[in-house]
């Protein structure tokens, strides 16, 4: 098509049109095509795989990785060894530090997966210190506007086009539309952990792509195929890293972060996260999505302006399935959704009956929360509490009192009441922990109609029935893991989950009694000269010890 052939050489220009990388626009093309010619083949991570594969063999899930056969033909996951060696291609010509890679390996020891992030031209900015040392300036004493970030309000040429946005009446835009002001913007990741497929942005997000600073995975570049496996070698297993990141700034102001923020603001992030999800859900090899937001030096991002990611995996982590292999065992046993009966019946005087029906009247707050208890925060529709088990010290766990396995099915109203708890959590955690790095991510069910959990295949009204999802808080610390933990693979945390519990419900009484009144911000002449000595620290952001490569944004 010709929008595909723009995008196959606008990739070309961008890989200095010497066509060893993949185009994956042009790639997408050929995928949309009703009938193929025979000889039809297209090239991906250095194999040749035929277009003309049936239609019943890409509905047959690889159940180990997520991959449907067709995707393991492309990949060579679990082919025969002689499939293999004749289909991959001898790897001859060296690999530049210029050149991008992202591939996914699989543990032939632990059945862990690892994304390997190497290469490439440009690097992405980074506002917090190397070392990832506190600054002296906490959220509140940031500037309302950062000229260099490219995040800030009037800084919009700096990032792709909007793929969706929301105006000063908190309406709607979709892609091209650009409301002025905006209140939260979604765009593209520039400098993504992935490879960006094709078919999925128009021409005009790509052209952008010629005027800025961006990784060549961003258009859909990369050299998967300079980095080799033994073909013949069953333990070295890899794939190439490919999935959509997007970017959700979350206002146009610096410093409004979520404890700054007022529980409205918070709404439209709920919102673009749900509506770019149910998008993203609908995409070729979308096997999972994360949602997740990281903030300050020890949270593994590199931008202080507000801002969370949508992400999608080709493949399901083996931390999902193990997960939901073991809802699967207690929704067997209990008749009961694990979730359900662990962060929601014991706050709200549920029984564990398969009903899921109140059993009783609810107990008041006070009663619950009493000695031992981990409850933190009980609203309408949610339930905040610290795990019972839990592997960080104040971690936090919000779960939906309704069952529902997919966060993209969450209702208006209980998009409202999130809006409040987060507010409220996060500013308590602000105050109480002196405005801590942290992240937060959202434990949703999958994007696969099967899947296989310990030797069980299960349907997608199985995993309805079993999974639930739910958000997480969990504040960063320095030496975050130890010697100990390491060997072990056994997490060691300071004080019991009750002792956290009990200190977050007095922060959050705290703020609850101050009417959950955002931080207020304190602009100051001093501020403004302690960020223009910064900015000229910050220059020097684009060297690549300085560059933190543990999250995309």
């Amino acid at each position: 098509s010709r929008q595909g052939s723009g995008r196959l050489c606008q990739a070309q220009l961008l890989d200095g049109g010497s066509g060893p990388a993949v185009q994956m626009g042009a790639f997408c093309c050929l995928r949309r095509r009703k009938k193929a010619e025979p000889c039809l083949v297209e090239e991906l991570n250095g194999t040749q795989v035929d277009e003309t594969a049936s239609e019943s063999s890409e509905s047959e899930v690889d159940l180990n990785l997520g991959y449907t056969s067709r995707a393991c033909c492309k990949f060579m996951v679990n082919v025969e060894p002689e499939v293999r060696r004749k289909s991959q291609k001898t790897v001859t010509e060296a690999r530049l530090d210029t050149d991008e890679v992202r591939v996914l390996r699989v543990s032939s020891l632990s059945g862990s997966i690892t994304l390997y992030v190497a290469g490439g031209k440009h690097r992405k900015p980074t506002q917090y210190a190397a070392g990832g040392q506190r600054e002296s300036l906490r959220a509140h004493e940031q500037p309302e506007r950062y000229n260099h970030c490219p995040f800030c309000l009037g800084n919009e040429a700096k990032t792709p086009p909007n793929v969706l946005s929301f105006g000063p009446d908190f309406e709607e835009f979709g892609e091209g539309l650009d409301p002025s002001p905006w209140l939260l913007r979604v765009f593209p990741n520039i400098f993504p952990m992935l490879v960006c497929p094709g078919g999925l942005y128009s021409q005009k997000h790509f052209d952008s792509l010629l005027h800025l600073p961006h990784s060549a995975v961003a258009s859909g570049v990369h050299a998967n195929m300079k980095v080799g496996n033994d073909p013949e070698d069953p333990t070295s297993i890899q794939v190439g890293a490919m999935g959509v990141s997007e970017v959700i700034v979350e206002s146009p102001v610096h410093n409004a972060l979520l404890a700054l923020q007022k529980p409205q603001h918070i709404e439209l992030l709920l919102l673009a996260m749900a509506a770019r999800g149910r998008v993203l859900a609908r995409q070729p090899c979308v096997k999972q999505l994360l949602y997740f937001k990281q903030y300050g030096p020890l949270s593994g991002g590199s931008l202080i302006h507000p801002h969370s990611q949508v992400v999608s995996l080709p493949v399901l982590p083996p931390q999902l399935l193990s997960r939901m292999e073991l809802y699967h065992h207690i929704r067997e046993q209990y008749g009961r959704c694990a979730t359900c009966m662990a962060m929601v019946d014991p706050f709200v005087g549920r029984t564990s009956s398969s009903s899921g029906n109140l059993c009783e009247p609810e107990p008041p707050f006070e009663e619950v929360r009493s000695a031992g208890s981990r409850l933190v925060h009980r609203t309408e529709y949610f339930v905040a509490s610290v795990p019972y088990a839990s592997s960080a010290p104040y971690s936090i766990t919000i779960a939906p009192r309704r069952h529902c396995w997919d966060f993209t099915e969450i209702s208006r109203e209980e998009v409202k009441d999130l809006a409040e708890v987060l507010a409220v959590l996060m500013q308590a955690l602000y105050y109480g922990l002196d405005d801590p790095s942290y992240n937060i991510y959202i434990r949703t069910a999958p994007c696969v109609s099967k899947a296989q959990l310990g030797g069980l295949e299960v349907t997608r009204a199985d995993m309805e029935q079993i999974y639930h999802w739910m958000v997480e808080i969990r504040p960063r610390f320095p030496a975050d893991v130890g010697g100990f933990e390491i060997a072990s693979g056994i997490r060691v945390v300071s004080g019991l989950p009750e002792d956290h519990a009990a200190e977050i419900r007095s922060w959050v009484s705290q703020r609850l009694e101050a009417g959950v009144m955002p931080v207020a911000t304190k602009p100051t002449d001093a501020k403004r000269a302690f960020h223009r000595k910064r900015s000229r620290v910050l220059s020097c952001a684009s060297s690549p010890a300085l560059v933190r490569r543990s999250s995309l944004c």
